[in-house]
């Protein structure tokens, strides 16, 4: 009688894992990975070629700095009916006539750094940070992997201590194979864990640290950068290339 117990107490506990673990790969492992795979794409550097790759922090002041400067820039020539949110925008804005062409020469001539670099250096941040929010979202489902994975040894472990015990065959063949679903599951949910690196998408590792440790500064600074219509809405721009961005 108890054998019997056990064995149904194994077969629902195995079910039991089973039927949570598709559930979880349905629901949420798959629209995950693809998001891992969707890593972010270093952009081809056309007219600035800087002699060093990495954002130090004396650089990022200066662009801090400029960032103010290009704000000012385009509240002082925007209309008040148009948006500028991008460095598209900006460009139009810059050379819709030779006086704001010249006032834009002027200003990047009088700043640390130059229009190319400024640019650059906005294109790296926002490789970081789009980084950074991947970075944060495959912690979580590493996490969530884990603990599913933790669920699993349990019953892995039930499950051998209940085959164990069982002398009918039939009973033996059925919790074998069962065994076996969970087991190759249990390989499958394993290997669906990422491990995104800065090399494998081509980024600084220097310039992640510095979009960390500057995260609020950064995007404070490319929020009140741009300008919107009133009502509208001010965010960091985000690159169409990438689903969800």
């Amino acid at each position: 009688m108890r054998s019997q117990e056990s064995g149904v107490r194994g077969r629902q506990s195995a079910v039991s894992f089973l039927s949570l673990l598709i559930a979880f790969l349905i629901v949420s492992v798959i629209p995950a990975c693809s998001k891992k795979e969707e890593a972010p794409k270093v952009q081809k550097v056309k007219k600035f070629t800087p002699e060093n790759k990495v954002i130090t922090g004396e650089k990022l002041e200066q662009w801090l700095m400029a960032s103010k400067r290009v704000g000012e820039f385009i509240r002082r020539f925007a209309l008040d009916d148009e948006d500028v949110k991008s460095k598209d925008d900006f460009m139009f804005l810059a050379h819709s006539s030779p006086r704001t062409e010249a006032i834009l020469t002027s200003l990047f001539n009088n700043m640390e750094l130059k229009q190319g670099e400024f640019w650059w250096m906005l294109e790296r941040l926002d490789e970081a940070r789009r980084y950074a929010e991947l970075k944060a979202q495959e912690e979580i489902q590493n996490n969530r992997i884990d603990i599913l994975l933790a669920a699993g040894r349990e019953e892995i472990t039930d499950t051998e201590r209940v085959l164990e015990k069982e002398k009918e065959d039939s009973r033996r063949k059925e919790l074998m194979g069962r065994l076996n679903i969970i087991n190759a599951k249990f390989s499958e949910l394993s290997s669906l864990k990422g491990n995104i690196t800065p090399e494998k998408v081509g980024i600084e590792p220097a310039n992640i640290e510095i979009w960390n440790k500057n995260k609020d500064r950064i995007e404070a600074a490319i929020k009140k950068m741009w300008k919107v219509r009133p009502g509208g809405k001010t965010e960091i721009p985000r690159d169409k290339s990438i689903p969800g961005h």
